[in-house]
């Protein structure tokens, strides 16, 4: 047995492997920890966001759509779906729209109380809608 020629095959085949473990398993485990790492971020978020969301969206003070906006910020940033960004970025400008839509209406003095009723109930089941197409989407996006 030429012992040169086994040694020399067991070389060969160690670097052989050790090439594939620098361009290719390395590579591998760096994508499958930036996956982790961008699951475990959503999640996070999307669980703090999804708090804000299944509240009473009228009841919103500024400062806690201020806080929500920030959580939605960060959200946008680990969204892969243009239409769920642009749901979510509207969503709680929505909230301030209808809100000042309904002082205003309160405001004018020509209103009923049962007119003030139906348009707050009205704002509140379509930005619960809104909410709930949002929260499904994200659910979605998890389940992926």
């Amino acid at each position: 047995m030429d012992w040169i020629k086994v040694f020399g095959a067991i070389g060969v085949g160690a670097i052989i492997t050790k090439i594939l473990d620098v361009i290719w398993l390395q590579s591998a485990l760096r994508n499958a920890e930036r996956e982790r790492w961008l699951r475990d971020q959503r999640m996070r978020v999307f669980s703090l966001l999804a708090r804000e969301l299944v509240g009473s969206q009228l009841e919103k003070s500024r400062e806690n759509i201020d806080s929500a906006k920030a959580i939605a910020a960060e959200a946008l940033l680990l969204l892969p779906s243009l239409e769920v960004r642009n749901d979510l970025s509207h969503h709680f400008n929505d909230i301030e729209i209808s809100k000042s839509k309904i002082d205003k209406f309160i405001n004018n003095g020509s209103s009923t109380i049962e007119e003030r009723t139906t348009l707050r109930g009205n704002e509140q089941i379509r930005l619960q809608k809104q909410a709930e197409s949002i929260l499904s989407n994200l659910t979605k996006l998890l389940h992926e």
